[in-house]
């Protein structure tokens, strides 16, 4: 063969590989890109509607991926608790704020408890069990020392600041608390109930430690220690008040996760809970006349209060 015929031969080759790899080369791409394209396009999306109590439509979310359950104001005084796939439900949501909402087409409602199902119990309950019950807060139990004014038991005690947290418990609360109950006979029965955190939400690191020591102490003289939940906010209401979240669901959520797991649950148990919280989300509580969202009506004080007595017999 002549070599100008060889070499246009294997010019030829070369080409003709060249042109066969390329071609592989863009099939392979291009079912990459189809391949994407089908994936991407097929992410199941969904849609879920979210109603008021009767019906109407408040809010349509679309979604792929996690989305939450908001949390909604009624700008009425009645208080929203969660959501419902029943219309007109008062009381036991199935789904709260910050809830993951379940991945599929649906309609919630909105469960709200009404101002006039806020009813203070009948009478004033009295622990059975303990001889003196204190109470130690901020300015919810505040708001429950005004609540009753006159006609709170006398062997019940309530040590509380305002705004404060545990800055407040460590400089004075817990001097005033133990000044009181070296006060007490030795044979007393005495429970000791703790409500601190709401003004703690961003940083209660410190809170297990502490709390801790200020059981030992206080079981020393005789008390039972008990540690009240960090109570329910309404977010939306918060916001709508102040122009901005300064709490939210999530917060309480993880305080009192903190609070269950460190202080009253385990081998290092100091405290018994007292689950005001759930109890509060899932049968209704009613915001004060500022509807602030924080704080409660004098019937939810009270009711809060007898669930407490309740609870510690």
């Amino acid at each position: 063969m002549k070599r100008e015929n060889l070499k246009k031969l294997l010019t030829g080759a070369v080409l003709g590989l060249a042109v066969f790899c390329l071609m592989v080369v863009l099939t392979f791409a291009g079912t990459q890109l189809v391949s994407a394209a089908v994936k991407k396009n097929s992410v199941k999306k969904y849609t879920v509607t979210l109603c008021k109590p009767d019906g109407k439509i408040w809010k349509k979310i679309n979604f792929s991926g996690k989305k939450k359950f908001p949390s909604a104001d009624t700008r009425d005084g009645n208080m929203f608790l969660g959501w419902s796939r029943s219309k007109k439900k008062t009381k036991k949501p199935s789904y709260y704020a910050d809830d993951i909402i379940p991945r599929k087409n649906a309609v919630y409602y909105m469960v709200t408890f009404r101002k006039n199902q806020d009813k203070a119990p009948a009478k004033i309950r009295q622990s059975s069990n303990y001889d003196n019950v204190w109470f130690v807060g901020d300015s919810r139990f505040l708001g429950m020392k005004h609540a009753f004014r006159k006609t709170i038991p006398s062997n019940v005690s309530i040590i509380c600041k305002g705004g404060k947290g545990l800055g407040w418990f460590r400089r004075t609360g817990f001097d005033k608390l133990l000044e009181q109950v070296k006060e007490m006979p030795a044979e007393s029965r005495m429970a000791v109930v703790i409500n601190l955190g709401v003004n703690d939400l961003n940083n209660y690191s410190e809170y297990p430690n502490y709390m801790k020591k200020v059981s030992e102490v206080l079981t020393s003289y005789g008390c039972d220690m008990y540690y009240m939940s960090v109570n329910p906010v309404n977010s939306a209401m918060i916001r709508n008040y102040r122009g901005y979240y300064a709490r939210t669901e999530k917060q309480i959520r993880n305080i009192n996760k903190m609070i269950y797991n460190k202080l009253c649950s385990g081998s290092n148990k100091c405290y018994t809970y007292v689950d005001t919280n759930n109890y509060l989300r899932r049968y209704g509580w009613i915001s004060n006349n500022k509807n602030d969202g924080v704080h409660y009506s004098d019937e939810t004080y009270k009711r809060i209060y007898d669930y407490c007595i309740r609870c510690i017999g």
